[in-house]
């Protein structure tokens, strides 16, 4: 099976997003990947051309993006840790905040923490709404 390329753009940029730090440059291309499909999927207020092609439309995407970043800042204040390495060595800079078994992008030190269960996911999700 073979994956359109401007599909796989797309998919790999939304995951560097929600799965790693949202930088700048990480949302430029998920923006000009996104930028790709913004004449295939019509907004709320548009009719459907083609009813047989089921899509999300773009504000529903957006309102997903933001629940996720959400989470993910949540789970930070949670479970996040300051990584030892930058703190010995970055005195100026803030330390990068990691997760459990995140590996931090300044000197590849990888959090020894268990990685995370559902239910601590969960949790923090219940104590955000």
């Amino acid at each position: 099976m073979s994956i359109p390329e401007d599909v796989r753009r797309l998919v790999i940029a939304a995951r560097k997003v929600v799965f790693e730090d949202p930088t700048d440059a990480a949302l430029d291309e998920l923006d000009d990947a996104a930028e790709a499909f913004a004449e295939r999927v019509a907004w709320d207020e548009e009719p459907e051309d083609d009813a047989a092609q089921p899509s999300i439309p773009m504000s529903d995407m957006i309102e997903m993006y933001r629940g996720v970043k959400d989470h993910r800042k949540a789970m930070r204040r949670a479970f996040g840790v300051a990584c030892p390495r930058c703190l010995e060595t970055a005195r100026r800079a803030s330390a990068t905040i990691l997760l459990p078994q995140q590996r931090c992008r300044v000197d590849g030190y990888v959090d020894p923490r268990p990685e995370l269960t559902s239910e601590q996911h969960q949790a923090v999700e219940d104590a955000s709404q």
